[in-house]
């Protein structure tokens, strides 16, 4: 019963991306374009309600839940944490703390990797977007 009622929930959502991705504005210009604003929500949403369709319309199969069900849930919360951290730490110093919890859930232990890892990717990130591309990310 819950799975069908995830999957219900899941076709919603899909549809209901696809309804909001109708209401992207677009430039007088690229209006008549194949490809435009528009086009990736339009997948996303659309490949969404066709997985859960597909997904709802097949018998499921009975599976014992794994053990792995904590850190899938850690993993879950650190997300949340991350988006919650970004209004007031920024992107990149956000990111850094991602990674260094979800390394620390998935058991990684061994601290060079630890903090090369979280502390390397936020920094060539930082590096490449707002500085070689002069881009700065709006938080």
């Amino acid at each position: 019963m819950i799975y069908r009622s995830i999957l219900v929930s899941l076709l919603a959502i899909g549809m209901g991306y696809v309804v909001i991705a109708s209401q992207i504005a677009l430039d007088p210009w690229s209006e008549m374009d194949a490809i435009n604003s528009r086009t990736l929500p339009y997948f996303y949403g659309s490949g969404l309600a066709l997985c859960a369709l597909v997904l709802l319309l097949q018998r499921p199969v009975a599976l014992e839940v794994s053990g792995r069900i904590l850190p899938l849930g850690l993993v879950c919360l650190v997300i949340v944490a991350f988006i919650s951290l970004l209004q007031y730490a920024g992107l990149w110093w956000s990111l850094a703390a991602l990674l260094v919890a979800n390394m620390l859930i998935m058991g990684e232990r061994r601290l060079p990797i630890l903090f090369g890892v979280s502390l390397g990717v936020p920094l060539v990130g930082w590096g490449l977007v707002e500085q070689l591309l002069e881009m700065v990310v709006p938080l």
